[in-house]
């Protein structure tokens, strides 16, 4: 008689009990959880404190233009001070030119180490800039902890590293920390925000002019990509929606003139058209997007043992994208338009941007490691299943711990080839004034000295996949000076 309310009673109990055992699992998950995003974090910090080593551990870090960088902060420190056998044949134009981070930086480095162990710790200073950007910029767009933080750390030995383009490298990390601020600011536009902001763009004005014009194409198509969404929920009324958002609009003017005023300052305008065609015209069009997609322009080495990892964790952002808009049935944030765009649009023009603008070569090769930084922030920002973020965290990790030891081994041995060299080539009398990297002009035919002491270093073997350390540009009197002698470099 009794069998009826016995049987609900126990039907409750045991419901009650599913439920407190559910709650109690996920109560567990959540610290779980967290204690693996934090183990994401200390893996992302360790792999570019180990890149920082490979760094320290070779005797020089042979990049192509890093001795004669040296060189111009030698230069430089001689003229500021008043000392030294350069003050004969060079004067200060101007005490901020573009390119002036890098060598602001060598001149107080040296004050405490050595030519060589300075630009060392300005590369290590650049890979914790770059792992960290991106970090920012992945945690500004996904949920913090991300496996996709990793990503980073494979990549930030670029191409352009070993080139020697430390001031384009710096402006990369600066525009991947200052994306994921402007998307914090869309949050939030406090003036905390908006003054780092700034000071964060004023300092990448004094990098190189490029990652400027990155950033700003950036911010104008998330505005536009905010707008439309915003239209769109609003029956596509877009006074309203444009006046919500004077104050980015504002703040992108501003920038925008800014840089257009700076810039303009140092361009060439004796300059006409491009020294040499772009890779679409010289290979056609299925042979460059196919080394594009060989992340020719972004491995310094030619190893498929070197690359085949980094492939993997491209191609993984790169489905990973179809798949998570397909999952959220094409919804998708402003923040990933606009760094899916970014990415379409520097993919392109590593394809059709000429090879030399305003006297620098390898314009294009710019716009590599942009594409793929913001194709695998892009990824993340639209929230993939949690398997292919485990899938990029381990991709990453594995691919990090193969590059390591390459680059260990590589750079050793290329170091080891290196020797101090002396050596010097006459300027051409008939050219009385020629201008230099930006802030120095030297007069007369009097011999110049390029290797200088013997801390200044020429390569005898390459690295990569481009010329030798000394360099095809200062080999020769006729070509020493060619991406050099004007007011700025690209």
């Amino acid at each position: 008689m009794h069998s009826e309310p016995i049987k609900y009673r126990n039907q409750s109990e045991t419901s009650d009990a599913d439920a407190g055992s559910v709650s109690r699992a996920a109560g567990d998950a959540a610290p779980s959880r967290a204690r693996l995003g934090i183990l994401w974090d200390g893996a992302a910090i360790a792999l570019l404190a180990c890149t920082a080593l490979v760094v320290l551990a070779v005797p020089v870090f042979p990049s192509e233009c890093g001795p004669i960088h040296l060189y111009y902060v030698d230069i430089i420190r001689s003229l500021l001070t008043h000392s030294g056998p350069y003050t004969q044949h060079f004067e200060i134009k101007t005490l901020l030119p573009p390119y002036a981070l890098e060598y602001y930086s060598l001149l107080v480095f040296e004050m405490v180490f050595s030519p060589e162990m300075s630009e060392k710790l300005l590369v290590c200073c650049y890979i914790f800039a770059f792992g960290l950007g991106f970090k920012y910029l992945v945690d500004s767009v996904a949920e913090r902890h991300s496996p996709w933080t990793l990503a980073g750390a494979p990549f930030c030995m670029n191409l352009l590293v070993y080139m020697g383009f430390m001031n384009y490298c710096f402006g990369v990390a600066q525009v991947l920390f200052l994306s994921g601020l402007w998307i914090r600011c869309q949050g939030r536009f406090s003036p905390g925000r908006v003054t780092v902001l700034l000071a964060g763009f004023v300092l990448m004005l004094l990098t190189h002019p490029v990652p400027i014009a990155i950033f700003l194409l950036f911010t104008g198509l998330h505005f536009v990509a905010d707008l439309a969404r915003a239209a769109a929920g609003g029956s596509w009324l877009w006074a309203p929606s444009l006046r919500a958002r004077w104050r980015p609009l504002a703040l992108i003017a501003l920038m925008a003139v800014i840089a257009a005023i700076w810039v303009g300052m140092f361009v060439d305008h004796a300059q006409r058209g491009p020294a040499e065609p772009s890779s679409v015209a010289q290979i056609g069009w299925i042979r460059s997007v196919a080394g594009a997609l060989r992340l020719g322009h972004v491995v310094p080495f030619r190893s498929p043992f070197y690359r085949i990892g980094l492939l993997l964790l491209v191609a993984t952002a790169g489905v990973a994208l179809p798949v998570s808009i397909w999952r959220r049935r094409g919804r998708a944030s402003s923040a990933a338009i606009a760094m899916i765009a970014t990415s379409a649009i520097c993919f392109t023009l590593l394809c059709v941007a000429p090879d030399s603008i305003n006297g620098s070569a390898y314009f294009p090769d710019r716009f590599a490691i942009l594409w793929v930084m913001f194709l695998i922030a892009a990824a993340a920002a639209l929230h993939p299943p949690r398997s292919w973020s485990l899938a990029a965290g381990v991709i990453a990790l594995c691919a990090t711990s193969v590059v390591l030891p390459f680059q260990w081994v590589t750079a050793s041995r290329i170091a080891s080839e290196l020797r101090p060299d002396r050596w010097a080539c006459s300027l051409a009398p008939s050219i009385p004034v020629r201008e230099i990297c930006g802030s120095l002009r030297f007069f007369g035919a009097e011999p110049i000295i390029f290797g200088g002491p013997e801390r200044f270093w020429r390569m005898r073997r390459g690295c990569g996949r481009r010329t030798s350390c000394s360099g095809r540009r200062i080999r020769t009197a006729g070509r020493a000076w060619a991406p050099i002698r004007r007011g700025s470099r690209w």
